[in-house]
């Protein structure tokens, strides 16, 4: 499976999901256009979704109530396209009723859509540098200048419950303050946390130190492996030795730290 096709197949499932940005909606729509054929899959996944989305929420009342004669019953209603109307299902297995709808959606349009949705909590976004930086946004609208050589990874849930992403390399974060969702970076042994402030994080596994420089607001940097952590303001730097397990809070002298970007 190449990578365009990887990028349609999470592109209409964010979509279905209500996850999409106004530049991804324009990209799907872009792609729907190219052909009939396009179209037609789109139309007939959004219908599954429905269908299956439907069963699912309404699977709450009916008690002692016999599974497998009312999901025959649902095939037939999808199969004759007459899937208008589902009767309550007892949520007696909640896994179980997933993989069953997943089942549905294999029979109905194949099974990339559904393993694609069914999973897609745990999918992961990869964003990668070679030799060039990058200007990122992710979907809760924080900015973030990925350096050269580096990688930032997040899942599909982003921003729902939490907003965590993980770094290898380096890359200057402009974070959307949120206080409810503290924004959260894992870059080997240390943690990250912020509210909402701009800060540069640099974590190359090639690199003896991780350090993290604070531009503007409050940064929380801790490493578990050594139980210890400080806050650094702006104008604070903020060094994990990593042979020595050692963490420093320092006066950040370099005023080009940026440069890079």
């Amino acid at each position: 499976m190449n990578n365009e096709q990887n990028y349609i197949e999470d592109l209409i499932a964010r979509s279905l999901a209500g996850e999409t940005t106004k530049e991804d909606e324009a990209n799907l729509t872009a792609w729907i256009d190219l052909s009939e054929k396009n179209g037609s899959q789109f139309q007939k996944l959004k219908r599954a979704f429905e269908l299956s989305d439907a069963f699912y929420k309404k699977a709450k009342i009916e008690p002692e109530l016999d599974i497998d004669k009312e999901w025959n019953h649902f095939l037939k209603q999808i199969d004759s396209g007459k899937a208008d109307k589902v009767r309550s299902l007892n949520p007696v297995n909640t896994y179980s009723l997933l993989l069953r709808v997943a089942a549905v959606l294999v029979l109905a349009v194949g099974s990339w859509f559904a393993i694609n949705y069914f999973i897609s909590a745990n999918k992961t976004t990869l964003i990668e540098t070679a030799d060039a930086t990058r200007e990122v946004t992710l979907p809760d609208g924080t900015q973030i200048t990925l350096n050269k050589n580096s990688q930032l990874s997040y899942t599909v849930d982003f921003g729902k419950d939490t907003r965590n992403v993980t770094l290898t390399g380096e890359a200057f974060f402009e974070v959307v303050r949120d206080p409810k969702k503290p924004f959260i970076i894992k870059a080997n042994e240390v943690t990250v946390q912020v509210l909402g402030t701009s800060f540069n994080v640099m974590a190359y596994d090639s690199e003896k130190q991780l350090q993290v420089v604070v531009a503007t607001g409050t940064v929380k940097l801790s490493v578990a492996s050594i139980n210890q952590e400080i806050i650094l303001q702006a104008g604070e730097r903020g060094v994990f030795a990593r042979a020595q397990k050692q963490l420093s809070q320092l006066t950040n002298a370099d005023i080009n730290f940026l440069a890079w970007c």
